[in-house]
């Protein structure tokens, strides 16, 4: 187009460049995918407050739910975890991902923390609720294993990074439908210490 000087160059060239630079994040992705999974990375871990971390992964998000038409609500609230930021930002980012993908036709997000007290042990509960799709047995039963994915992108890492993650700071993780009667659509819980 710039050989034969298309008046359209400017706008072939606009969308080539969009397109080179989507594929270079995605093959970023897979790179730290990939990464994350192997564990490669030194952890560093520091006092967090999990609820500043969720605010600003929720922020960042904000665009690709509203052009997905999915309306997230963000309970106040937070706590301080012991955990790596970076790791901690990742697990929430594979969450908030997965839910948003689990809505193709919009849908509402809840996002809440809470602070737990149980045997003398202090811990802090992030619950992301979701109107999705839910979760077919077959997914339930395979949700943490690597390179298991129902989707025509991605690794199939997420959850098993995420599960991995959750592990290494000492919490848990759960992830299963609503129950009946409440709708379609998921439920995940992480507690860390």
């Amino acid at each position: 187009a710039k050989d034969e000087q298309s008046p359209e160059f400017d706008s072939i060239f606009e969308r080539t460049i969009q397109l080179v630079t989507r594929q270079v994040e995605h093959m970023r992705k897979i790179a730290a995918d990939f990464s994350a999974f192997a564990g490669s990375r030194k952890h560093a871990p520091e006092v967090v407050d999990l609820g500043v971390v969720l605010d600003d992964v929720l922020a960042e998000n904000e665009a690709w739910a509203a052009e997905a038409k999915v309306e997230t609500t963000r309970a106040p609230g937070g706590g301080r975890v012991f955990a790596d930021k970076s790791e901690l930002r990742r697990l929430l980012i594979n969450l908030v991902s997965n839910a948003i993908e689990a809505m193709p036709q919009g849908g509402k997000l809840g996002v809440r923390v809470e602070r737990l007290e149980a045997a003398g042990a202090r811990k802090v509960r992030l619950v992301l609720q979701d109107t999705g799709v839910g979760l077919s047995d077959t997914v339930r039963a395979r949700l943490f294993e690597p390179y298991f994915t129902t989707r025509t992108h991605g690794t199939g890492l997420g959850l098993a990074i995420s599960a991995r993650l959750v592990d290494e700071m000492g919490g848990t993780i759960e992830l299963e439908n609503l129950p009946e009667g409440e709708g379609p659509g998921a439920i995940a819980r992480i507690t860390l210490p």
